[in-house]
């Protein structure tokens, strides 16, 4: 059997990777100059630089099945994140149960009240039986709803919950559905956040390191899809049993499943590098301020000294606005110098990467799907994170699927 995957992500690895494990053929055509979508690292004066601020769960499902985790050599941040409020005043709230020496600065932190900080303990709880596949009634509940019914008060929301998970779903309103708040916080909770020693693109570099090069195509872009032909803008036709669609295009979606087409968050980061470290913690700075422009800071040398040449710092600020200019530059440090002083005037901007399509909407999500709902053509088959959820794991999982369903039908 020889499937024509479209789409060189993490979803269009994984199917590749589970066919020629089960000694099928593939094809691979990628639209950009490299695989990985958007988990690439590049290499800039000295720095490794992950295209967008980004982290991988070692609790992922997927991953443990697709990656071989000592040799990426994780770097983790540490639990808990680095509120950083209106006033230029900062604290750490952790995870007492994993650091326990942060019991009384976390319980005595002005993050929330101490009846918040008892729901958190009940909440990761409520998140570990849910991961687990036990039955909570949130039915089609947004993240936020399901926060104030939960008890949480709106300081706890407005100065934890909706800066942190704003960066982790690009939605500001936290109108992501619960599920995947629960699924995720569980993930968090029993995992640290980590990156690669070599960067996120390790990830993109270990899946493809399994496969016949020849069988990778890049700058192939597919215009359209007849039978079991794929033509690309080339003028070529790659002709296969099965077609995977793993980073469909809105117009070949439209063509076969035009309901499955989804809106999409964006999400903006830019680098920079600074002689001296703003501070020594390896947690995500999250801005509990009202209209800033930031919304987390990340000091990803300290998590990982190989992402920074020596005797240099390497910052990631994620901002909620897809303009740059020197105003915004300004803007942004202004900002982070009311945490971190007038060393921000000297940080020196490295490079910024703005992703249109970073995560699909999630206001609805899946974790499983079935052959019928994975095939959406005679021979063709859909991957990618917009299939289940925005996450790894799930771009992983959605390619599994696809190339298992297509093993079935073709055997």
């Amino acid at each position: 059997m020889h499937t024509i995957i479209v789409g060189g992500g993490l979803a269009g690895l994984a199917a590749a990777n589970v066919l020629h494990q089960n000694g099928h053929t593939f094809q691979i055509l990628e639209q950009g100059k490299a695989l990985g979508g958007r988990v690439m690292s590049s290499h800039i004066d000295g720095h490794i630089i992950d295209h967008g601020f980004q982290v991988y769960l070692p609790a992922y499902e997927e991953g443990k099945h697709f990656f071989n985790y000592p040799s990426l050599e994780f770097q983790s941040f540490d639990p808990g994140a680095l509120i950083l409020y209106d006033e230029g005043f900062h604290e750490v709230i952790s995870d007492p149960l994993r650091k326990p020496f942060t019991l009384f600065s976390t319980l005595l932190s002005r993050v929330g009240s101490f009846a918040d900080k008892q729901r958190l303990l009940r909440l990761k709880n409520v998140a570990r039986r849910y991961s687990k596949g036990k039955k909570t009634d949130i039915s089609k509940q947004s993240t936020y709803n399901f926060l104030v019914d939960f008890g949480f008060k709106q300081e706890m929301i407005h100065n934890f919950f909706l800066p942190f998970f704003s960066g982790v779903f690009f939605d500001q309103k936290l109108e992501t559905s619960a599920h995947m708040f629960l699924y995720l916080y569980d993930k968090f909770a029993t995992s640290l956040a980590s990156v690669p020693r070599g960067g996120m693109g390790k990830l993109t570099e270990q899946l493809a390191a399994n496969l016949p090069s020849e069988n990778l195509h890049l700058e192939e872009e597919v215009i359209s899809i007849n039978q079991k032909s794929v033509q690309v803008a080339s003028t070529k036709n790659f002709v296969g049993d099965n077609i995977i669609l793993a980073a469909p295009s809105d117009n070949l979606l439209n063509k076969f499943a035009p309901g499955l087409i989804k809106k999409y968050q964006s999400s903006h980061t830019i680098y920079f590098e600074a002689d001296q470290t703003p501070h020594k913690n390896k947690l995500v700075g999250i801005v509990a301020k009202k209209n800033a422009l930031v919304n987390n800071v990340s000091i990803m040398s300290n998590v990982n000294p190989a992402y920074a040449p020596s005797g240099k710092h390497q910052i990631a600020v994620s901002i909620f606005d897809n303009k740059y200019s020197q105003l915004i530059e300004n803007q942004i440090k202004k900002e982070c110098a009311t945490w971190f002083g007038k060393q921000t005037d000297e940080w020196k901007m490295i490079t910024r990467f703005q992703i249109n399509r970073a995560l699909p909407n999630q206001k609805t999500v899946k974790f499983d799907i079935s052959k019928e709902e994975s095939k959406i053509g005679s021979n063709v088959y859909l991957a990618g994170d917009g299939v289940l959820n925005g996450s790894i794991n799930a771009a992983l999982k959605s390619g599994r699927l696809a190339a298992t369903f297509a093993m079935q039908d073709g055997t």
